[in-house]
Formats: structure tokens, sequence, C-alpha cells
């Protein structure tokens, strides 16, 4: 039969010792990875010759609200994800290294985000979006640049996540489209 993958949520507190022994245990998602040192990122972003990329699943509100950053445009998630360029030349988030970088709302029911939120979060982060070549944060311009990138990214993100032998990602992906249009919406109000 097949096992369950298992995730670590790890790095929420600065403790090498105990974020050693998780990379030993070599877990196939990882949560959050906020306090983390560049040594243990490295080993992460690079990993195993002979093991799949790991799944790194960042949780914005959530780090926020714990105090794992003080704002979104200081999110370590620019320690894992960059603008590039996709085949057609077009801009693109890309992960750093080998991991498969996801977006999450961690549990929407205690930190009362969603999808949508992240999302709008994510075009937030100067750092990932300079304000000089995206524009100023909440304008028309911004969005218009931003959010197809965004869109992509989860899309892809997500698939790589979710999607296991037999499973079926047409849903999932008519469900991103939604949170696609939901916060380019918030983002013009």
């Amino acid at each position: 039969g097949q096992s369950l993958a298992v995730t670590l949520h790890a790095g929420e507190k600065v403790d090498d010792a105990e974020m050693a022994q998780m990379i030993a245990f070599s877990p196939e998602r990882w949560g959050h990875l906020v306090f983390v040192s560049d040594e243990h990122r490295n080993q992460l972003q690079s990993g195993p010759k002979s093991a799949p990329p790991c799944a790194v699943e960042l949780c914005l509100t959530s780090n926020l609200i714990t105090n794992g950053s003080t704002d979104v445009s200081t999110h370590h998630i620019h320690s894992w994800l960059a603008i590039g360029t996709d085949a057609s030349g077009s801009a693109c988030l890309s992960p750093i290294g080998t991991s498969h970088i996801s977006l999450h709302t961690d549990d929407r029911g205690v930190f009362a985000n969603s999808m949508t939120k992240e999302l709008w979060l994510l075009s937030k982060h100067t750092v990932i979006f300079p304000e000089d070549i995206f524009g100023p944060i909440g304008s028309e311009a911004r969005c218009e640049k931003v959010f197809p990138i965004i869109k992509s990214f989860h899309r892809s993100a997500s698939e790589v996540v979710f999607a296991g032998p037999g499973q079926d990602v047409a849903a999932y992906r008519e469900a991103v489209g939604k949170h696609y249009d939901d916060a380019c919406e918030a983002v013009r109000v």
C-alpha cells in the first residue's frame, strides 16, 4: 500500500539542533521554515541527489500573526522564491533551488484567512515584486502585472503538493482560478 506523506512544521522558533534532526528525518513536506539558518536552507534547497525535491508550504498570515515576520515585505518567502522567466520569456515565480514551494493558509479557523488573502498578501511582497518595477501596492498596474505571475505559480505549486498518483487536479485548477479572480478584486477595492 501507499503511505501518507509526512509534513513537519519546522523553524517556527530558532533551534538549529532540532532543525538538523528534522532534516535527517527527511520528510516529504515542510511547513513554515521561518527561522532556518543559511546552512539548513541550503541543504533543503539542494536536497539529496537520490531523493525527490521536498515540498515547502509557506504561510504568510500565520507567520505574521505568530511573529515569524513583522511585515509581509520582510517575510522569508523571498529566500525560497524569486522572479525568473519561463520558456516563453514571460515573468514567473521560480523556486530557489530544487524545492517545490507553495502557499498555504495554515489554519483557516484560527487565523481567519483564506487562500485569496494569502495570494493578495504575496502580491504586497516588495522584495519579490519591487514597486519600481511592478507599480505601487494597491494600484491597477500592479494587479495587472503581479497576479498573472502569482496565478501561474500557485497553480503549478499546488499541483506538485496536492497531486499524487491517480489524483484529478482539474477541480483544483478551477478553484485556483477563482482565488485569482477574488484576489484581483480585493486589490482593486
